[in-house]
């Protein structure tokens, strides 16, 4: 292999490595957008049912104090 270089190999390795790192990275910062999405709707979903309950409660309460 008359024209091979080893910094040839080393750079494209280098290249590969760091190509792999950024995909990587991309797929994390996905699915971190994914996990965020879901935990602020679990705990709008969490409050809604908490608002929801305390009304049901406090309906419950008034009717029965009327009676």
């Amino acid at each position: 292999m008359p024209k091979f270089k080893w910094h040839h190999l080393t750079e494209r390795l280098a290249h590969e490595e760091r190509l792999k790192r950024e995909r990587l990275k991309v797929e994390l910062e996905a699915e971190k957008k994914v996990e965020d999405f879901y935990s602020e709707k679990l705990a709008k979903s969490k409050m809604i049912n908490g608002i929801v309950n305390r009304k049901m409660q406090k309906g419950k309460s008034i009717k029965a104090a009327k009676q």
